[in-house]
């Protein structure tokens, strides 16, 4: 068994290794994706925000629901997504914050933290480990 669980391992290792060391990353691809759908990571901000400022969570929830399932039926339709217009625009969000508010905290570019930074440091690595 020890002979063929260190073939099976040697050959995950070459496989991982060409994955990584072959990879190549569309940023302007990254880019749309993320203005498409990272507003609906980011809504959490928008909820987390409004019921520290008095709002009821769980309204809050069914309202960022509501507009979320009516924005990914606009982007199913071929659609821009809406939903960062919608949230701004609707009274029992702002009721606790402005539109301009909303639009920050929607922001996906504020929502993703030193994620950037730590991938850069981990290619740096990987780079190095593989000698590319």
């Amino acid at each position: 068994m020890f002979p063929a669980a260190f073939l099976a391992t040697d050959e995950i290792l070459h496989r991982a290794t060409r994955l990584v060391r072959d990879l190549r990353v569309d940023k302007a691809a990254m880019a749309r994706n993320l203005e498409k759908y990272g507003t609906f990571a980011a809504t959490e901000r928008v909820l987390m925000t409004a019921a520290k400022l008095g709002a009821d969570r769980q309204e809050m929830h069914e309202v960022i629901r509501e507009h979320s399932l009516a924005a990914w039926a606009d982007i199913a339709a071929g659609q821009p997504n809406p939903l960062p217009t919608r949230l701004a625009n609707d009274e029992r969000i702002t009721r606790y914050l402005t539109p301009a508010q909303v639009a920050n905290l929607l922001d996906a570019n504020h929502y993703v933290g030193d994620a950037p930074e730590r991938a850069q440091q981990i290619a740096v690595q990987i780079r190095a480990e593989i000698g590319d």
